[in-house]
């Protein structure tokens, strides 16, 4: 802090009465005294306010953390590079398990999948899930789930295909 004092007063090394409050605060800093903090901070706050009109006000830090969520929240989403990279990766992600999905649902089984694998998946997405309630991403995580489920149901659940009905007899 010392150091951002000392730029500080290069900055501004032509208004004396600055330097001196600097100067208060410098030797200061590591005070105990919560009067003595008090009091630089009154003669720093009134000095800028009245040589170059920056009123500067005492705040808690839960108010300014709900200031910065209001202003974040009516502040425009602008997508970057990486958001949009990011979002691609998501919606990748979202549908991969899809022809998977697709091809257990029509063998009624997951054999060749390993219950590592599905587990893994599994307890990730729904923890995921609980990291991005809050992000707006549920339907990726959701669709996931869903995705997931269904190879589950056919890893523990295993239908037997009725090889019958997908062929045709040939009666010659």
């Amino acid at each position: 802090m010392g150091n951002e004092l000392s730029q500080i007063r290069v900055q501004k090394s032509k208004d004396v009465d600055l330097n001196l409050i600097l100067d208060e605060i410098k030797t200061n800093v590591n005070s105990d005294d919560p009067e003595k903090l008090k009091e630089m901070f009154s003669k720093l706050s009134g000095h800028l306010e009245y040589k170059y009109g920056y009123k500067v006000g005492i705040q808690k830090v839960e108010e300014i953390d709900q200031t910065r969520i209001e202003k974040a929240k009516n502040e425009p989403t602008q997508l970057n590079l990486f958001s949009i990279l990011g979002w691609l990766g998501s919606v990748c992600l979202a549908i991969c398990g899809i022809p998977q999905a697709i091809q257990s649902y029509r063998d009624k089984h997951s054999h060749g999948i390993s219950w590592g694998f599905l587990l893994l998946w599994t307890f990730g997405e729904i923890f995921a899930l609980a990291y991005v309630y809050d992000k707006l991403d549920l339907p990726n995580y959701g669709s996931n789930i869903l995705i997931v489920g269904i190879m589950l149901y056919y890893k523990i659940y295993p239908g037997i295909k009725d090889e019958s009905s997908s062929k045709e007899e040939y009666s010659g």
